[in-house]
């Protein structure tokens, strides 16, 4: 006789995927079928897709990159290049704010706006000077930066392309908003003992030296129309860390 067949496992049941969540399709009413004694007209098959090209191993496309919603605030030191201390009114208008705007791209690829609190300017040694005797510096008007032969640090209104080069901008500020001139305010909060700095601007042809802020006098404040860009010489009379601090008012 023949052996019985033997029964096969019984297949094991897999579990249906669980559907993912997708967006309900808007219902798109049917529409009303006519009478008709003719048959409808058999569809047109649809031809399948081109094979799509492959990409090719290792690479990926470039990500797009965003652009920070406010002043970064990493923390870096700036040794050379453009910086400018800017002016700028909050979303709804209502306050001014100050932060540094970056043009060095020392630390970026493009320019950025910082958060002020984050940022250190910082002078090497190759900006330290000696106070001459005689020439453009030696003046009574120059007497701010020490005595004769004295030693401070310098960057000057013109950009050199080798030091800091510190400025201010209201551009960021609208007409429509403030009413006449901005405030731009520059107070110390701690300096080396002994020390002073200087923000001047000099005439080359009159020798006449125009102090912007010195905290030797508490000179402290500048009147600035808005929609001004502005550079001026910075001195500092001895080595050290120098804090201050900035800011920016307005009648809106």
């Amino acid at each position: 006789p023949e052996p019985a067949p033997q029964p096969t496992a019984a297949p094991t049941a897999t579990p249906a995927p669980s559907p993912t969540a997708s967006a309900a399709p808007t219902a798109t009413p049917a529409p009303s079928p006519t009478a008709s004694a003719q048959p409808t007209a058999k569809p047109t098959p649809t031809p399948a897709p081109g094979k799509p090209t492959p990409t090719p191993p290792g690479t990926s496309p470039a990500p797009t990159p965003t652009k920070p919603s406010g002043p970064v605030s990493e923390k870096v030191i700036l040794q050379r290049g453009h910086v400018d201390i800017a002016g700028s009114l909050n979303a709804d208008g209502t306050a001014l704010s100050a932060s540094l705007h970056d043009d060095t791209l020392t630390n970026a690829k493009t320019s950025v706006d910082r958060d002020i609190n984050s940022v250190a300017l910082a002078l090497d040694d190759s900006a330290r000077h000696t106070r001459p005797s005689s020439g453009r510096l030696a003046g009574s008007q120059y007497d701010f930066l020490g005595k004769s032969a004295s030693q401070f640090y310098y960057t000057d209104a013109i950009n050199d392309g080798v030091h800091i080069w510190p400025g201010w901008s209201t551009n960021g500020i609208s007409d429509s908003l403030a009413q006449g001139s901005v405030k731009f305010i520059v107070k110390p909060h701690s300096l080396p003992e002994g020390a002073s700095a200087h923000v001047f601007n000099s005439d080359a042809l009159t020798g006449k030296v125009e102090h912007i802020f010195n905290t030797s006098t508490s000179l402290s404040e500048l009147s600035i129309p808005e929609h001004t860009h502005a550079h001026a010489n910075w001195a500092f009379t001895k080595p050290g860390v120098y804090l201050f601090e900035v800011s920016f008012t307005a009648t809106v």
